[in-house]
């Protein structure tokens, strides 16, 4: 039995099937609020020391941040990562 079945058997029932698709329509979500200006994306960003002194939910919110670069180059960022996230799942 190789190390990937063991882990999967070890582990694999706290998978999420489909995370790609909600990490990317994540994404899209808080690029849209934020380029409407609804939303501060600099209160998501992970700043550990912030974490320190009482903010949490950078811990998780950070994955929601999409990278700051033209629009063309997010869009086929958010397609290769569901394309491969899916496939990997």
């Amino acid at each position: 039995m190789s190390l990937l079945d063991r882990l999967e058997r070890a582990f694999g029932r706290f998978a999420l099937p489909g995370l790609s698709l909600y990490l990317v329509i994540g994404q899209v979500g808080v690029y849209l609020l934020g380029a409407l200006e609804r939303l501060n994306l600099g209160l998501l960003i992970l700043i550990p020391e912030f974490v320190l002194h009482g903010e949490p939910w950078r811990l998780v919110t950070f994955l929601l941040v999409p990278p700051p670069v033209s629009l063309l180059f997010i869009a086929f960022a958010w397609w290769a990562f569901y394309f491969m996230g899916s496939a990997l799942e």
